[in-house]
C-alpha cells in the first residue's frame, strides 16, 4: 500500500523534486501507518493480493468462456423443436466451504452470469442454485469456477484468520 501511495502522490504533485519526495514519504508513511493501526490493516495483505492477481486474471478468462459456452446452449435449448421435453428446472444444492464472503460473492455472481443457472441463496456452508437442465445444475462444487475461488480463497481471508489456521496446524 505504501509503494501505491507514494505513486498516486508522485503522479498528482507532477513534478519529481526532493521535497515532495520527503513529504510523499512521510505522508505515505503515517498513512500506512493509520490504515494499520484503527483499520485493521496489515502490510500481509499486500502481499497476498499479489498472489491473487494471476488468479482473478484466469478467473476472467474462465468467466468469459464459460458466458459464451452457456449463451450457446441455451440458444441450442431454445432452438429446439422439442424444448418442452429438455427443460427440466430444479434447484441444486451444493456445499461450500469458503472462508471468505469475497469468494462466495464472486462464485454466486459467476453463477448468475451465466445463462441457465442462477443463484438463489448464499449460506455459510452451501449455495442453493437453480438450473434450467439437470445437465446445467451437474457438479457444481466440481466446476473450474469452484476450484478456482477455492484456491484464491486462501489469499481474501484476513490475517486475523491466518494466525489461527496456523496455530491449529501447530496443536
Amino acid at each position: 500500500m505504501v509503494y501505491f501511495l507514494f505513486l498516486l502522490w508522485v503522479i498528482f504533485n507532477g513534478r519529481f523534486a526532493p521535497d515532495v519526495i520527503i513529504l510523499g514519504i512521510v505522508i505515505c508513511a503515517a498513512i500506512n501507518w493509520f490504515a494499520m493501526r484503527y483499520c485493521k490493516w496489515y502490510v500481509t495483505k499486500d502481499w497476498r493480493w499479489r498472489k491473487f492477481l494471476p488468479g482473478l486474471g484466469a478467473y476472467c478468462v474462465l468467466l468469459v468462456k464459460e458466458i459464451i459456452l452457456a449463451n450457446l446452449a441455451v440458444i441450442k435449448l431454445i432452438l429446439d423443436p422439442k424444448l418442452e421435453e429438455k427443460i427440466h428446472p430444479q434447484m441444486v444444492k451444493f456445499p461450500c466451504h469458503y472462508r471468505s464472503d469475497i469468494m462466495k460473492a464472486l462464485l454466486a455472481n459467476s453463477i448468475t452470469l451465466t445463462p441457465g443457472t442462477i443463484t438463489v441463496r448464499v449460506r455459510s456452508d452451501h449455495f442453493i442454485v437453480h438450473a434450467l437442465t439437470p445437465e446445467m445444475g451437474e457438479n457444481m462444487d466440481q466446476s473450474d469456477f469452484y476450484r478456482l475461488c477455492a484456491a484464491m480463497d486462501e489469499y481474501t481471508c484476513k490475517p486475523d484468520d491466518l494466525a489461527k489456521k496456523e496455530e491449529n496446524s501447530d496443536v
